[in-house]
């Protein structure tokens, strides 16, 4: 009778230990689950928030590319007007020389 209950609780022992060691391992395993999930949205996070970045930098050299477009076009304007005014104002002077020719009617 007591090899026999010796026996039973050796087995009960070696049960509980495999169970412990069986409940230790599932842990570690969702531990380590929950960590590369952590992993891949930490790098998810970075990725997402890189190509913002990059798309804001994309946008900003574009402004600027337009603002200095918009630029170049207003000084092209205002140097033709400035010629413009020059050849009028040039016009206007020859005229007045050829008004004061005595046969202009």
């Amino acid at each position: 009778n007591f090899k026999k209950e010796r026996r039973r609780r050796r087995r009960r022992r070696r049960r509980r230990k495999k169970k412990k060691k069986k409940k230790k391992k599932k842990e570690e395993e969702e531990e380590e689950e929950e960590e590369e999930g952590r992993r891949r949205r930490r790098r998810r996070r970075r990725k997402k928030k890189k190509k913002k970045k990059k798309k804001k930098k994309e946008e900003e050299e574009e402004e600027e590319e337009e603002e200095r477009r918009r630029r170049r076009r207003r000084r092209r304007r205002r140097k033709k007007k400035k010629k413009k005014k020059k050849k009028k104002e040039e016009e206007e002077e020859e005229e007045e020389e050829e008004g004061e020719d005595p046969n202009h009617i």
